[in-house]
């Protein structure tokens, strides 16, 4: 079977064999035939089996029907590195067709926006005017499993021109049937591939180590893998660059991915820990894709992460021979993140001593976290002050000063977001809701059962409505 079977737009076939892809895989030809019939879908699909390549088929299928004014098609994800995947793998099938893929609100630069990708967080942050939801007719919800109990359903209600509701998933969890519940309407349900197997055996253990002796600790626990193979997660990007360069430097042979890679870099540091290549691999919080399958034997936290991403990781990773060893490096800083942790799991992890890894000795060169200094501008030579001349008066208002206080560094500022998203994840998993004072937004969470159904885009609670958009 080709993709010609499924009746596709002459320009986007042409875009398919542009990118070698001639025939479909066995969980696209089951998952696009709905899609491309418009009806609202229910899917539960692993990941790494081609479904993200099956939505963006459907939907620029469906964009080139008719002349792209506006976008049509609303993405939503969990997290900023799915979304600029999903970006980078809609652009690769849009832009040969002359459409564009962007991110929420983007207005393009150039070719038409035919599809909008953004994340749960970022849909919050913004309010969509009734011109920007006025043309939507897709709204898609990706690893529904992992997003916020926002109320999806008085989302759609607000997007009049809405016809097709697509939730996709990487297990059917009660969270997932709610959501399906609430918003899609007689919807095809299919479950493709088999469910993620859970680890048969699996020890946890925290180690109490400060940040200049997590390298070492990390040796330490890379000493016994023998022909198993190895995660760490870091929390920033720039983390998980100076982990994997250390690494390397101590004769570890090991790769990165993140969201600064692109997705070609991701997919070849995969393939190439998948097939033993190196048996290391360093990646971020949020930004292993197409892990799922890949057995693992150890499982690194270089930093304590939320308590949803702590549950998902262990959840997602396969364990190698129904084994897998999970250690958590704990510095004094991390101490409230892993009591959220616990917390969360209803459980108290393990401690375990640093000194049972035997770190003195082991390597003469501690991992430095610090970022790269920045360039400075030389010294300026001192003159004496010139008289001033009088300023012509300009109309526009005056110019902003060029000066003023040091902004923080790009690592400072996604060290703190990051752990920002990972305080509200944590606070969210013990109280079971989002509390829209602390996202600074209006009420979108999901009513419970004791408050009304949303009714005609709006939701009553306790005497007041709250309208999407307004």
């Amino acid at each position: 079977m080709s993709f010609s079977w499924f009746g596709l737009h002459p320009d986007l076939s042409a875009a398919l064999s542009q990118l070698s892809l001639s025939e479909p895989t066995p969980t696209q030809r089951v998952i696009l035939p709905p899609i491309l019939a418009g009806g609202d879908l229910l899917v539960r699909v692993p990941e790494g089996a081609g479904r993200t390549t099956a939505l963006w088929i459907g939907l620029v299928q469906r964009l080139l029907a008719r002349p792209v004014e506006a976008p049509r098609a609303l993405v939503v994800t969990a997290n900023p590195e799915r979304a600029a995947t999903l970006i980078e793998r809609g652009n690769a099938l849009a832009g040969p067709v002359g459409l564009a893929v962007g991110r929420l609100l983007d207005p393009g630069n150039g070719k038409p926006i035919g599809a909008w990708v953004t994340t749960a967080e970022e849909l919050l942050a913004h309010r969509l005017e009734e011109a920007d939801r006025a043309g939507l007719e897709v709204l898609v919800l990706d690893e529904a499993e992992r997003l916020a109990p926002l109320a999806w359903a008085e989302l759609a209600a607000a997007l009049p021109a809405l016809t097709q509701r697509l939730i996709f998933a990487a297990a059917l969890g009660p969270g997932v049937r709610e959501i399906a519940e609430r918003l899609l309407v007689h919807p095809a349900v299919l479950e493709v591939g088999a469910p993620p197997a859970p680890a048969v055996e699996r020890t946890e253990a925290i180690y109490p180590t400060a940040d200049d002796q997590k390298g070492a600790a990390i040796l330490a626990l890379l000493g016994g893998l023998g022909e198993g193979r190895a995660v760490v997660f870091t929390r920033t990007r720039h983390r998980a660059n100076r982990v994997a360069e250390w690494l390397r430097a101590q004769g570890v042979p090991c790769e990165r991915i993140h969201g600064d890679r692109t997705f070609r870099q991701r997919s070849e540091a995969i393939a190439a820990f998948k097939s033993g290549t190196f048996r290391v691999l360093v990646t971020t919080d949020l930004a292993a894709r197409g892990l799922e399958a890949q057995p693992v034997s150890q499982l690194v936290l270089f930093d304590v992460p939320g308590a949803e991403e702590y549950r998902d990781r262990l959840e997602r990773i396969v364990a190698m021979d129904g084994r897998l060893n999970v250690s958590i490096l704990v510095s004094d800083a991390d101490e409230s993140l892993l009591r959220a942790v616990e917390r969360a799991i209803s459980r108290a992890l393990p401690r375990r001593e640093a000194a049972e890894l035997d770190l003195e000795g082991r390597t003469a060169e501690p991992l430095s976290l610090a970022e790269p200094e920045r360039r400075t501008e030389p010294e300026r030579r001192t003159e004496a002050p010139r008289p001033e001349r009088p300023r012509k008066k300009e109309h526009g208002g005056s110019r902003p000063s060029r000066g003023g206080d040091r902004r923080p560094s790009s690592e400072e500022d996604e060290e703190a977001r990051i752990r920002a998203i990972a305080e509200a994840q944590q606070s969210a998993a013990v109280e079971a809701r989002l509390s829209p004072s602390r996202m600074g937004m209006m009420d979108y969470r999901a009513p419970s059962s004791r408050q009304p159904v949303a009714d005609k885009g709006g939701t009553r609670r306790r005497g007041r409505t709250k309208r999407f958009g307004r």
